[in-house]
């Protein structure tokens, strides 16, 4: 018996020095995890939303009419939704983190090609890439966030999506900012800007390199046929409302610097706030309305928010005819 004690006192030190080595290592793990999602979704936000500012002056350039303008924007989105339906696929296939490595490199490579592009078509492919990376990287990011965020998950979804609504914020001001930046006499403009910002994809792709993500054989759940998804009316109503708020924004960071400039003749630096304005609004609203929507429940949250967003288009539509776009006109 005493043999049988010293022998699992020497075996106890043993054990604990093999542990420690093995939670320091699954710290420094999870903390290159963090910084792939949020770096990732601080990127993401980039991308998405340096656009505002841009169209007007590709629009000059390219000598472009609104139909142009408005048919680049929806090639945008088709690459978008493209991605987002075989990127689940690619993940099961080749794992998370070589998607996310890959949706990362294919907006570096964009920024390059937009840079580059010296004609309408050239500029469509390229803009196009870039969102098929954009909307890989969104995929990618919701399947590591939810398999790494197993504790507090609400709160660390709230706070992955505020790095996102952090950088749309800024996104506007930034690149209005760096269009008219001059560096050796060359101005960057719009493709400079785009080379720029989308050159930042590269930093997160470090802690993705350096980070290991767990497989879906660790999450141990039951996956449910497509099928069956496809006959549940609650899928069909959360897509009819997402379809909704997407068109929303991309409508709003896509056009809503453009108009300001054309009707109301704002200027690129007074328009580009209003579009950050936007976006800030819209990052504290995630915020604030989630705990809300927690107290009142997801029925009435999905009458009511609606709702809100539909009495400010009855009030504008019954404006008075004699207000028009110029008498609102920043000085």
């Amino acid at each position: 018996m005493k043999a049988q004690t010293q022998l699992d006192a020497e075996k106890t030190p043993a054990a604990s020095a093999d542990a420690n080595p093995r939670a320091a290592s699954s710290k420094r793990n999870y903390v290159f995890q963090l910084l792939t999602v949020f770096i990732g979704f601080l990127i993401f936000g980039f991308s998405e939303n340096i656009k505002g500012p841009a169209i007007p002056r590709i629009q000059t350039d390219f000598g472009l009419d609104e139909m142009q303008i408005g048919t680049l924007l929806s090639l945008n989105s088709l690459g978008y939704l493209l991605a987002c339906s075989f990127t689940a696929y690619l993940t099961r296939k080749w794992g998370a983190k070589t998607v996310t490595m890959l949706a990362f490199g294919s907006m570096a490579a964009a920024g390059i090609l937009i840079f580059a592009s010296c004609s309408f078509p050239a500029l469509s492919g390229s803009y196009f890439l870039m969102y098929i990376g954009n909307g890989m990287l969104e995929i990618a990011l919701a399947i590591l966030a939810a398999r790494i965020f197993v504790g507090n998950t609400g709160t660390m979804m709230n706070l992955a999506h505020f790095f996102y609504g952090l950088s749309s914020t800024v996104a506007p001001l930034i690149a209005s900012g760096l269009m008219t930046v001059s560096i050796g006499g060359h101005t960057l403009d719009w493709s400079g800007m785009y080379l720029i910002m989308l050159s930042l994809s590269v930093i997160p792709m470090i802690p993705t390199l350096l980070s290991r993500f767990p497989g879906e054989e660790e999450q141990g759940g039951e996956r449910v046929p497509f099928t069956q998804l496809m006959h549940d009316p609650a899928i069909w109503l959360i897509v009819l409302v997402l379809s909704f708020g997407v068109v929303s924004e991309l409508a709003v960071g896509g056009w809503l610097v453009n108009f300001l400039e054309r009707a109301y003749h704002w200027n690129t630096t007074i328009a580009s706030g209003m579009l950050s304005a936007f976006f800030l609004c819209f990052t504290f609203a995630r915020l604030a309305v989630g705990p809300v929507t927690d107290k009142i429940g997801f029925t009435l949250s999905l009458i009511l928010l609606p709702s809100g967003l539909a009495n400010p288009e009855l009030s504008c539509s019954q404006r008075p005819a004699s207000v028009s776009p110029r008498s609102i006109r920043p000085s």
